[in-house]
């Protein structure tokens, strides 16, 4: 479930000249074809890119969609993954780690065990009623467990991570710690064998998981939270020391995972799914373009890339001449006072006027931020985003869309739309110009500004005395608002709990977002896929 990130090495720059000018004949933006450039982009599995060309802006980071990059075990359908005894799993601490993808959240669904049900239980990962469980049972048959207090969504990808070592039992949840309890002792012992997607011993109950499995690893050790966060990033070097891990990526078997452990004695009763990331993303970096160049402007005049025209290159200079001398200041002098009095200069913190509508500005240590969530029904060119979609259409649409929770035009007032992640990676552009949707790592000095993500949350929610109002206090002045999200099947949920802001960093099925919800003072990284809906605040482009 993670995104591979590759350099893409174009040489080039628009040249500047003293008098006549010379410009690239290909200014950007320019469409690049990969189909042109193959030998320059490593393609991860030897996997085709679907889009054949990329509108290049500027230099910067690109996103190209790409096919069937990873595999995963469908723990949909009855059955499950069985692996043989290992000296490692029993030792006095471990770390389990899993992405999983539930189908369902009903009833009880063992995810991942070293569990006989009937007996001789060690430790066990589940889903049970929305909620997910982590368990621990010590020498003496006592049991320790945590249960999250956020229901799962279905549809989505989560990271689940259970850490014990012999003194506390803590369970991650997207990387973030979730919950821990004292859990001081040694293992229970057992002969059962590990099993995937649910399962025990015949004769007992078969608590299948409903759900896909993707990247399941084991460590005969506790990791730590730092390196948690790293196994959720997908950082190579975190695996290199694991008991075992199944990713499901074999080209001739998904279970030969080379160059890692694990994968004794299996006997596997389940489908994989070959075609689950249809819409992962390959991202790379443009450093440069090279163009033909190209003689345009002339004397006093150069080219400006965002006005596509030449333009005086001193202001001062009134004839064009090249150079500022008294007959500049004569003109300059002759005309002085035919014109009205000059605005005063916009300021972050002052309302700015976009499409129509004035948005409340910011300033949170050297960002500038939007103070509402947008609610724009066009892109920054004027084309519409289409909207009023039913389930079906959201669902399956290829295309940006946005909703207003329920389709309520009240709530469209208080929270702004709820935006698809086609939308926010559009290259036509969501918020005005000079601004731009902000990038996941554009959060951190946010955060850190507020005392870190751990406690941002609390300053970044709307107060009780804002309308609408939240649990917060509002000293930062976002007004972050519970607007809740509409999943990729259509649905809407969590008004009034939760806050998604899309960022426009890739990951897994589509992006990763920010998270605020009503039970904690934490700034939380989420992610969602393409047809996920979100709220987008617009951050101040860094001068």
């Amino acid at each position: 479930m993670m995104n591979r990130f590759f350099t893409l090495l174009l040489a080039a720059s628009c040249l500047t000249a003293v008098g006549q000018q010379q410009i690239a004949t290909c200014q950007l933006p320019v469409e690049i074809n990969l189909e042109n450039i193959e030998g320059s982009l490593v393609y991860w599995n030897d996997y085709q890119i679907n889009e054949q060309t990329i509108l290049v802006e500027e230099a910067g980071t690109y996103t190209a969609t790409a096919a069937d990059l990873n595999r995963s075990l469908n723990g949909t359908v009855d059955g499950f993954m069985e692996v043989a005894e290992i000296p490692g799993y029993e030792l006095n601490a471990h770390t389990l780690s899993l992405w999983i993808r539930p189908s369902s959240t009903s009833g009880v669904q063992d995810l991942i065990s070293k569990d006989g049900e009937c007996g001789e239980r060690q430790w066990l990962l589940t889903l049970q009623n929305g909620k997910y469980h982590a368990h621990v049972w010590l020498e003496d048959h006592d049991l320790v467990m945590i249960v999250t207090e956020e229901i799962a969504s279905t549809g989505v990808w989560t990271h689940l991570a259970q850490v014990w070592d012999g003194q506390t039992l803590q369970l991650f949840v997207n990387g973030q710690l979730a919950d821990q309890l004292p859990c001081e002792g040694a293992l229970a012992t057992g002969d059962e064998p590990l099993r995937i997607c649910g399962g025990a011993s015949e004769g007992c109950n078969q608590y299948e998981g409903d759900c896909e499995t993707d990247d399941v690893t084991f460590w005969d050790r506790a990791l730590s939270a730092d390196e948690l966060s790293m196994v959720y990033e997908g950082q190579a070097e975190v695996f290199s020391d694991c008991l075992s891990r199944w990713t499901f990526d074999g080209v001739e078997d998904p279970l030969e995972d080379i160059g890692l452990a694990g994968n004794q004695d299996i006997n596997n009763s389940l489908p994989f799914l070959t075609e689950l990331n249809n819409f992962s993303t390959t991202v790379f970096e443009v450093i440069e373009v090279q163009c033909d160049l190209l003689e345009i402007c002339g004397p006093g005049t150069i080219w400006d890339t965002e006005m596509q025209m030449c333009i005086v290159s001193n202001p001062s200079d009134s004839n064009f001449d090249g150079c500022v001398q008294l007959n500049d200041l004569l003109d300059l002098l002759s005309a002085y006072g035919g014109c009205e009095a000059e605005a005063s200069p916009w300021l972050c913190g002052d309302p700015l006027e976009f499409q129509g509508y004035d948005y409340a500005t910011v300033q949170i240590g050297e960002q500038c931020w939007f103070a509402e969530n947008l609610r724009t029904e066009n892109y920054r060119n004027g084309d519409s985003i289409p909207g009023d979609l039913s389930d079906d259409d959201w669902e399956t649409t290829m295309e940006g869309a946005r909703a207003g929770y329920n389709e309520d035009p009240a709530l469209i007032v208080e929270y702004g739309y709820l935006y698809n992640l086609h939308t926010v990676v559009d290259e036509r552009g969501l918020c005005p110009s000079g601004w731009h949707v902000p990038s996941s790592n554009e959060f951190d000095p946010l955060a850190s500004t507020l005392g870190g993500y751990d406690v941002a949350g609390e300053a970044l929610k709307s107060s009780a005395e804002d309308t609408p109002s939240w649990n917060g206090t509002n000293t930062s002045g976002f007004k972050g608002l519970p607007a809740g999200y509409r999943d990729m099947f259509g649905s809407f949920g969590m008004l009034g709990v939760d806050g998604h802001w899309w960022t426009s960093t890739p990951y897994s099925c589509g992006g990763r977002d920010k998270k605020l919800h009503t039970d904690y003072q934490f700034l939380n990284t989420h992610h969602g896929c393409l047809n996920h809906g979100n709220s987008v605040r617009c951050i101040q482009d860094a001068e």
